[in-house]
């Protein structure tokens, strides 16, 4: 992509990330970007093949419900003065409790949850309505149990160490593929 006369940085910057979100490849006019646009799309074509072949290698791996992972044991400590606690349920937005009784049903279903008439340790949950789906209908609700104010705090510290952005971005420099995963029910 050339620099037009007069064109700032910025607005360079902004021209390439609209062609490339289109991925609009027939407006380059470059013999050298051409070649490009022939090496990204055999490696696409590439890559989908791989993917589809591992798919049907590995069915287990792909299925769209909730998995779950047996034999596996966690180990947390707690503090020792540690104590249960208790927390009351937050408010719940009247527009969302249908669909909240909805999730809780569901989670219910899979045994992610399991109903209890008493318990020591309560903690309340934050529900998440996530973005419109493509077709226009709305998305489910995620649920999710907020343990910064009851489990968190009672734990002795962890110490493995996440890395900076700056180093993950490092990383990832030179790479030609990203992806972007949803993890829909991943603290459950």
């Amino acid at each position: 992509m050339q620099h037009k006369p007069g064109e700032s940085i910025q607005e360079l910057a902004a021209r390439i990330r609209q062609d490339a979100a289109k991925c609009d490849f027939s407006s380059i006019q470059d013999p050298h970007d051409e070649a490009i646009q022939d090496l990204y799309a055999r490696a696409a074509t590439s890559l989908e093949k791989r993917c589809r072949q591992l798919c049907k290698e590995l069915p287990h791996f792909f299925k769209s419900e909730l998995g779950c992972l047996k034999d596996f044991q966690l180990e947390i400590k707690f503090k020792p003065d540690a104590n249960p606690i208790l927390c009351k349920p937050r408010t719940v937005p009247p527009a969302l409790l249908e669909d909240l009784n909805l999730a809780y049903d569901a989670g219910i279903r899979k045994w992610i949850w399991q109903p209890v008439q008493f318990n020591e340790w309560g903690t309340p949950v934050v529900q998440v309505r996530k973005a419109l789906l493509p077709d226009g209908r709305k998305a489910n609700l995620s649920v999710c149990g907020d343990y910064s104010v009851t489990v968190n705090p009672q734990l002795e510290t962890h110490q493995h160490l996440i890395p900076l952005p700056e180093d993950l971005m490092r990383k990832l420099g030179g790479g030609y593929f990203f992806s972007k995963i949803d993890l829909a029910d991943a603290y459950n």
